[in-house]
């Protein structure tokens, strides 16, 4: 199930996938886990590379303005829903919250986590940020 939202990122499901994506919260995104993703995920050397397959926008890093980056205005509405719909993507087809890469691989694998090339995130499932994504994610399961 794991490789169902890297399939998506990359193009390789049906073009119309965003019927398919599952409901999640997009204040709570907005709110809750764009700032965590800013604060833990959006370096130019990790997420906040347009070349990678989970690519965010963030303050200070990738935008889809160039000059945004410089001047640094809050994301636009675009910006937000192309974040909301990359991480939704991470959801795809989950039973449990640790199913999905926004939970599994930034947690240390002694916790639980999957491993991530960008190092651990978090260490424990204790983490206010972890709890946060959580909390998020497991309002998107059905």
């Amino acid at each position: 199930m794991r490789l169902v939202p890297l399939a998506l990122m990359l193009g390789c499901a049906p073009a119309s996938t965003s019927a398919a994506l599952p409901d999640a919260d997009r204040a709570d995104f907005a709110g809750v886990v764009q700032p965590r993703l800013a604060l833990h995920c959006a370096y130019s050397g990790c997420h906040g590379d347009p070349g990678r397959p989970y690519a965010v926008y963030a303050r200070s890093a990738w935008r889809a303005d160039p000059d945004d980056v410089l001047d640094d205005p809050p994301l636009t509405e675009a910006e937000l829903d192309a974040n909301f719909d990359q991480t939704r993507a991470l959801l795809f087809g989950i039973a449990e919250p640790l199913d999905s890469l926004l939970l599994s691989r930034p947690l240390a694998r002694a916790a639980g986590g999957s491993g991530h090339g960008g190092g651990i995130q978090f260490t424990d499932t204790t983490d206010p940020d972890y709890r946060a994504l959580e909390t998020w994610v497991q309002g998107a399961l059905p």
